[in-house]
């Protein structure tokens, strides 16, 4: 009798992932039922915005490391082909973030001009020591996670509601409602496609779970705000 097919290296991280997202989920609901909610957005979406600047970063750095590494490595050359198409995809997302910040008060000056929080000095960070000092596969971790949990349309309209403000403040969070799953679901089907070696699989479950833990201190930060003032 044949034996089973073994799952991919996609279906092993999404179980990964799911003994994390209770976690993940506790962290995040905390933030969106807290009593100054509105107070917190302008914070809150600064914060995306570094994260949605910082990931095309780590999205070149990647497809610059797959690219050198290419020529013996079949595995990287897959890389920088799905890193250039995925840059392209994400390519003036950032720009939607800046008018839904503009919307609510927060000048295009300010919102790059500010100093990125050590959580999200975090998040980003691991991933350029994983691609330069491990295998540019390390971000398919981070996008993973990014991606993997985006807002619905109806909670979207329930943080609309919740916080009074414009639903033009809304505008990427409503784009990525619709966009996320689709980018999802292309990487986790490259991940049951790709040729991981057990050392691979295993770098990008520790850049998922390590992407879970610095989203929760993000949110935790966004909390801890909040009781400065």
């Amino acid at each position: 009798m044949a034996m089973p097919a073994s799952p991919g290296n996609g279906i092993r991280l999404r179980t990964t992932l799911r003994l994390a997202e209770p976690a993940l989920a506790a962290a995040t609901n905390r933030f969106w039922r807290h009593p100054r909610l509105a107070a917190l957005f302008p914070a809150y979406l600064l914060r995306v915005l570094a994260s949605a600047r910082a990931s095309l970063g780590v999205m070149a750095a990647a497809e610059r490391r797959a690219g050198a590494l290419a020529a013996s490595d079949p595995l990287a050359r897959r890389l920088a082909d799905y890193y250039a198409q995925h840059l392209a995809e994400e390519a003036g997302h950032a720009e939607w973030l800046l008018a839904d910040l503009e919307v609510i008060g927060v000048s295009r000056a300010d919102a790059l001009e500010g100093v990125a929080s050590p959580a999200i000095a975090s998040l980003i960070g691991a991933q350029y020591y994983w691609i330069e000092h491990h295998h540019p596969v390390a971000p398919l971790g981070l996008f993973a996670v990014l991606e993997g949990y985006p807002p619905s349309a109806s909670g979207v309209a329930e943080i609309r509601a919740r916080t009074g403000l414009p639903s033009s403040a809304f505008r990427f969070l409503l784009a990525h409602a619709e966009i996320d799953p689709h980018h999802a679901a292309d990487l986790y089907r490259l991940l049951d496609e790709l040729p991981l070696s057990p050392a691979q699989a295993s770098l990008v479950r520790v850049s998922a779970l390590h992407t879970v833990g610095s989203l929760g201190a993000v949110f935790d930060e966004l909390r801890a705000l909040a009781d400065q003032e």
